[in-house]
């Protein structure tokens, strides 16, 4: 079993620890429903090709001058947008590879200058997805309670790392669609592995737009299963709690990295499933099947509808904080709010 990743941990800079971290698929376009909800039944997936993704030209803000200085111009920033949430102040746009290079570890300054273009902040931000292939375009963000008051900025591009062994994995957005209450939105998600190699350190960067095309904000998550065997599924979950509501589509794009497969630590001994009115209880017992002390479980439980399309899913760690050597632990997911589903999927990493 690979060592297990903090779940509170979601950086894409993890993905570039592995420099032949390759991956890439069309990404996925949606529209949020106008009244701001959503079940897995009413939004159908829309596959939309790389040549065909939405590349709006620059709408930002009359108040905001954001030239580019690239030299060469192998880096164009599209479509940036500014504003404030709870006395943050969060800057988020999309970066477009115009190289024709595969190029991962892009390192870019953003300047933040005053009203007299006097510089009062210089911040490092990275585009979400690595690497970028080429006429690629990932969304960024970044955000920070400490600018102070800014009147424009400036992006310089600084360097970058070109890995010889890039080809994309065959990583595949098979279902995905979005609800929302009051204060956050979930787009929910499984990512298929097409590929003939184990998959790892699976992430999907999203963004939101608005009616215009004006992007809203942008964020990353990554598959709750750790590994995605070929021809193997695995969910994940992405939240916004910020500058969503006026948004009305999203857009999707997955990344992962090929890595041996690891040999099982862990294995499911039993489970129950458990329903009390809108809510659902699933408990079980994992087994440590090796001859060492090993850290928690990580256990993942996928609902389906009859017809196998994913309804919900949701992970938790086994109870204690070590299993010992050949041992056994326990573990409870609650989930409020548990919608209808036929079938359930448990898989312990």
């Amino acid at each position: 079993m690979h060592e297990k990743k903090k779940r509170y941990f979601i950086l894409p800079l993890l993905i570039l620890f592995t420099l032949s971290c390759t991956c890439g698929a069309p990404g996925l376009k949606d529209f949020i429903p106008e009244n701001g909800e959503a079940t897995s039944e009413s939004i159908e997936a829309t596959m939309t090709p790389r040549t065909k993704d939405p590349q709006i030209q620059g709408s930002s803000s009359s108040s905001q001058a954001t030239p580019v200085v690239t030299g060469t111009g192998e880096l164009e920033f599209l479509n940036t947008n500014r504003f404030t949430s709870n006395d943050w102040e969060y800057v988020v746009g999309e970066v477009k590879n115009n190289s024709g290079k595969t190029l991962s570890y892009v390192d870019v300054s953003m300047i933040l200058y005053d009203a007299n273009n006097q510089i009062i902040s210089t911040v490092s931000i990275s585009p979400l997805l690595s690497p970028l292939y080429p006429d690629d375009t990932s969304p960024f963000v970044t955000s920070s309670d400490s600018w102070g008051e800014f009147d424009h900025y400036e992006f310089v591009v600084n360097d970058w790392y070109e890995p010889e062994d890039a080809d994309p994995m065959d990583l595949e957005i098979v279902y995905h669609t979005s609800f929302s209450d009051d204060y956050s939105l979930t787009i929910l998600g499984e990512i298929a592995n097409n590929s003939d190699q184990n998959a790892q350190w699976v992430y999907v960067a999203g963004s939101l737009s608005d009616e215009s095309g004006q992007i809203m904000n942008a964020t990353t998550a990554y598959t709750m299963v750790d590994n995605i065997a070929p021809g193997e599924k695995a969910p994940f979950k992405m939240y916004f709690s910020d500058n969503w509501k006026d948004s009305t589509d999203y857009f999707l794009q997955v990344r992962g990295s090929p890595g041996e497969a690891p040999v099982p630590e862990v294995r499911l001994v039993n489970y129950k499933a458990t329903r009390e009115g809108n809510n659902c209880t699933f408990t079980g017992t994992v087994e440590n099947l090796t001859s060492e002390e090993i850290g928690f479980a990580s256990i993942t439980v996928s609902t389906y509808d009859a017809n196998d399309k994913l309804v919900d899913a949701n992970w938790t760690f086994s109870d204690g904080s070590t299993i010992k050597a050949k041992g056994k632990d326990t573990f409870t997911l609650s989930v409020y709010g548990c919608k209808a589903y036929d079938h359930e999927v448990v898989v312990v990493d």
